[in-house]
């Protein structure tokens, strides 16, 4: 039997290799908590039109509510228990190579039950002096993220509201706001940078 080995051997690393896809993705979705996409009108996007993350909505329903599965589907999912706690925060951008900003100027607005109401001021570029994406990406769209300042603070009844800020002329070519909470654990941190794929 010294002639299977060989083959042998080469099966063992040639399954190893295909599930080091699956490795990847798994260590990539141990650090995320929690994320959610929001589309933009794609007429553009102005103030009129905020996006609005909510990421706690069970605070708002009474006790023992009939529809807590329902309205809690749309913004969490299956991620239970609540999201209270200190997290990192990033928000994702994806759009088109004929967006007509250079750069987007955003407010956030953090809201919760139990703090006061905070607004900052967010930039994020999209395109170089030569016009160029900074987002990676292909086929014409592109995404960018930035890191919020961390930790970020989740707790009863929070949510974040995100809103051109400044525009005369709707932004058009932004297609989606991604928000994205991971872990703050240290050990729970992915080895591999899990960008989104296109």
């Amino acid at each position: 039997m010294k002639h299977n080995k060989p083959f042998i051997l080469l099966l063992s690393r040639w399954a190893a290799f295909m599930m080091l896809p699956a490795l990847l993705f798994a260590g990539c979705r141990r650090a995320v908590e929690w994320t959610h996409t929001v589309s933009v009108p794609s007429d553009g996007w102005d103030n009129r039109s905020p996006v609005i993350f909510q990421l706690d909505p069970q605070a708002y329903l009474p006790k023992n509510a009939d529809r807590f599965e329902e309205m809690t589907a749309h913004a969490i999912g299956d991620t239970l228990p609540r999201l209270h706690g200190l997290y990192r925060a990033h928000l994702s951008l994806r759009y088109l190579d004929d967006c007509n900003a250079s750069s987007l100027r955003l407010l956030a607005e953090s809201a919760s039950l139990e703090r006061e109401v905070r607004t900052d001021t967010i930039i994020i570029p999209l395109f170089d002096a030569n016009g160029n994406p900074y987002g990676s990406g292909r086929f014409g769209l592109n995404e960018v993220s930035v890191v919020l300042p961390s930790p970020y603070e989740v707790n009863a009844g929070a949510t974040l509201t995100i809103t051109p800020a400044d525009y005369t002329i709707p932004v058009s070519g932004v297609q989606s706001v991604t928000f994205i909470l991971e872990n703050m654990e240290e050990n729970a941190n992915p080895v591999f940078n899990c960008k989104s794929m296109f």
